[in-house]
């Protein structure tokens, strides 16, 4: 639990990487199973809030393929969804 509180304190003081986003989804899956189920809400929401900061919810109109990383981020942004 003390390293998750590490990466939320790291991710909150910048922007986010894609790692970052990908650690959040982990993290609440983890969660779940443990007994401390309602810190998924917390990390849920501020990996939300972080996928909106960067913009990856966002349609790209003028990209005809979507590059892997940017695949990559909207996956993240919809098992966040998902989660919530």
């Amino acid at each position: 639990m003390s390293d998750i509180r590490l990466v939320v304190r790291k991710t909150l003081l910048g922007p986010p990487c894609l790692e970052d986003l990908q650690v959040y989804c982990l993290s609440v899956l983890y969660l779940q199973g443990t007994s401390a189920p309602q810190a998924c809400w917390t990390i849920v929401g501020i990996g939300i809030c972080l996928v909106q900061d960067v913009g990856a919810h966002r349609r790209k109109a003028y990209g005809n393929k979507p590059t892997v990383e940017e695949e990559l981020w909207k996956r993240a942004f919809w098992v966040l969804v998902s989660l919530d």
